[in-house]
């Protein structure tokens, strides 16, 4: 056998090597260890799938509502933004009419104001 300087130290290894083990006995512990977690993992998927089921009729119930009305606003916004937009050229386009000398003389000034700060 080996010396007292080469046989390991670490209990486990020791008992591993020394003393005789009682298989069946370690193998129904193991058994019954293995079943405690089936029965715990079944439970975890379960309560998963419960989990799951409860998060889609969240978003099916809450978020699907609150983005329709978030688009129904940013299409009204939008109708709105055109509208102004429109009316505005059309309040140009009759000042342009009424008063077009007036109107050249502005966009050749806003054009040389530009001309002006592009040199810059």
């Amino acid at each position: 056998m080996a010396s007292g300087d080469e046989w390991p130290r670490d209990r486990h290894t020791r008992a591993f090597i020394d003393g005789p083990r009682d298989v069946h006995r370690d193998d129904a512990a193991l058994l019954s260890e293995i079943s405690g977690l089936e029965t715990e993992i079944s439970a975890l998927r379960n309560e998963i799938t419960a989990l799951s089921t409860k998060v889609e009729t969240l978003r099916t119930d809450r978020v699907a509502p609150t983005v329709s009305e978030a688009a129904d606003r940013a299409g009204i916004v939008a109708h709105d933004a055109v509208a102004a937009v429109q009316q505005s050229a059309a309040a140009m386009a009759s000042t342009v009419r009424g008063q077009p000398l007036t109107t050249v003389g502005a966009a050749m000034l806003a054009g040389f104001t530009i001309a002006q700060l592009m040199r810059r």
